[in-house]
């Protein structure tokens, strides 16, 4: 009895099971690019429309595992298929195979995502994955935590994967999953559906300064190129909603380790204000979400690139980010590994 309960306890601290670091949720696309519209909307009792939500589940061993009758609880409801002896292996995780859990048939997430023939794809899932964040778990036959995982869509979770297209993924498939530090935003629209995230350049373009006006309403919004080269800023558009309804076109160019600016008089409706850099293909490349500040006041990331923003009385319109911050509290020592 007492074991029973220091291995449940265990299991609710790191996440996983013994086994479960082997078996992992790696990708999840929980609110994809637009929203479908119903099939009969004016038709009060039609089912509403179905996004191409999924997520990944990775064998991160070269260990086949018995997968009949797992389930996906708290967040949305499936059970894997039953045995089959006529396709015996079809109830096997295969060593290192990745395979895909969705909302949708099989056929409606091929068409809406980049998805490579061999890679297997289950449901259609009951429910639907919540926009504002929760908990996605991966359970055994016998009701035993295969691995469990929480998303958001506030803090240190980019808003990026809230709507604009992208999903978010396990950065180190070798450490514990349900760690935000450890999930990152895909850099493509569309995610990276059953495969390893892409090895690509990171974006050298950031969003780096924000300005509110007399009446709270976006002033003008700054740029820096954290690149070694000069970035064209027509290259890249940049908007206030995840789906670019009135995107903002840019001009001119930005100097390695310069910054520019762009007037957007926006009026805002909400207390947070969201800003979105796309580039001509409709990946993100940057995002924020800003706690509107008092009137005539900026915010502005620090170290220039950064995702920590700060509020700030005296823009730096144009010029190197340097906001009033706290001193009193430092790191004086580092023991590396």
């Amino acid at each position: 009895k007492f074991i029973s309960l220091v291995v449940a306890f265990l299991t609710t601290i790191l996440g996983c099971s013994a086994f479960a670091q082997q078996v992992i949720i790696s990708e999840i696309m929980y609110n994809p690019l637009g929203s479908p519209e119903p099939e009969n909307p004016d038709d009060p009792d039609a089912p509403e429309a179905v996004e191409a939500e999924y997520f990944e589940i990775r064998n991160n061993s070269a260990t086949p595992y018995d997968i009949a009758e797992w389930r996906v609880t708290s967040g949305v409801d499936y059970t894997f298929p039953g045995f089959n002896r006529s396709d015996p292996q079809a109830a096997f995780l295969q060593a290192f195979e990745i395979i895909l859990v969705s909302a949708v048939p099989e056929a409606e997430l091929r068409a809406a995502y980049d998805i490579p023939g061999d890679v297997r794809i289950f449901g259609p899932w009951s429910g639907s994955l919540s926009n504002a964040g929760e908990r996605v778990t991966l359970e055994d036959k016998n009701g035993v935590v295969v691995c469990t995982v929480r998303y958001d869509d506030q803090g240190d979770w980019s808003p990026a994967a809230d709507g604009a297209g992208h999903s978010v993924h396990v950065r180190n498939t070798n450490r514990i999953v349900d760690d935000w530090r450890n999930w990152a935003t895909s850099r493509r629209a569309g995610g990276s559906p059953g495969v390893d995230e892409p090895a690509v350049d990171i974006p050298a373009l950031h969003l780096s300064e924000a300005m509110f006006d007399a009446d709270g309403n976006l002033s003008w919004v700054e740029f820096y190129n954290g690149g070694q080269t000069s970035l064209n800023l027509a290259d890249y558009s940049l908007s206030l909603d995840p789906e670019q309804s009135e995107p903002i076109a840019l001009g001119g160019t930005i100097a390695p380790g310069g910054y520019a600016s762009v007037g957007v008089d926006a009026e805002l409706t909400s207390n947070d204000a969201f800003l979105f850099l796309f580039d001509r293909d409709a990946n993100v490349v940057s995002a924020a979400r800003l706690d509107r500040p008092d009137p005539e006041f900026a915010m502005q990331a620090f170290p220039a690139g950064s995702p920590e923003w700060y509020r700030l009385q005296e823009p730096t319109r144009d010029a190197a980010n340097d906001p009033e911050r706290s001193r009193f509290v430092v790191i004086n020592e580092i023991m590396p590994e």
